[in-house]
């Protein structure tokens, strides 16, 4: 698994984004392996036992074990619908404006051990069409500056450089609402923890009156 994480670490350093890997190993890796029912032969093991987090372009976080015995880690989102496509999906990546990369778990479904993105602008996946080997490598070589271009403001790197993994931001309407003006709404850093809840209780809110 060493080697494994050696040659993720040689994709990530190469890329010409900012990207920052903080290694270090907790005891607890093994625990949340076993919990999430993780192969030690993943590239995903790999991450989560050797790194608290990967900081990519200031705006995402790849989800290690966590610093110390309660930082932000891996989850599953056991509080969406049974009927949810990403019921039970284990998140693997954030970003901070509360959107999450959530690989899907149900083995019934050919969407199964592929990356999903819930876009908070809007509440709905999007398919990114790959695994989590070729998320990492997206985050390294593809045109992120593309993919966030309707969320992004002027300046936003001032603000999103100082939000680590326990926090969002939080702008005032939320990002779903269309009044919403990304670059002229008030905007504050939150804890994660936060957003993270609306966001899950407004989007099934939402998937329930569809």
């Amino acid at each position: 698994m060493y080697e494994d994480f050696q040659a993720i670490k040689e994709t990530l350093n190469a890329s010409e984004r900012k990207i920052e890997i903080i290694e270090n190993e907790n005891p607890r890796s093994e625990a949340i392996l076993e919990w999430a029912k993780i192969p030690r032969s993943q590239d995903l093991a790999a991450v989560v036992t050797y790194t608290e987090v990967i900081t990519v372009d200031d705006w995402i976080h790849v989800l290690g074990h966590g610093k110390g015995a309660d930082g932000q880690t891996i989850f599953k989102l056991s509080s969406l619908p049974k009927d949810d496509l990403m019921y039970d999906s284990l998140v693997v990546a954030t970003d901070v404006l509360g959107g999450l990369f959530a690989i899907c778990t149900d083995k019934t479904e050919t969407a199964y051990g592929d990356v999903y993105y819930l876009q908070p602008e809007c509440l709905e996946w999007e398919p990114t069409g790959f695994g989590y080997s070729e998320f990492l490598l997206w985050l390294a070589e593809d045109d992120l500056d593309a993919f966030y271009q309707d969320v992004r403001w002027q300046g936003w790197r001032d603000m999103s450089s100082h939000v680590g993994v326990d926090s969002a931001i939080r702008f005032t309407p939320d990002v779903w609402f269309k009044a919403c003006d990304f670059n002229a709404s008030p905007r504050q850093i939150v804890p994660f923890k936060e957003v993270l809840e609306d966001i899950l209780s407004t989007y099934i809110l939402d998937d329930a009156s569809n």
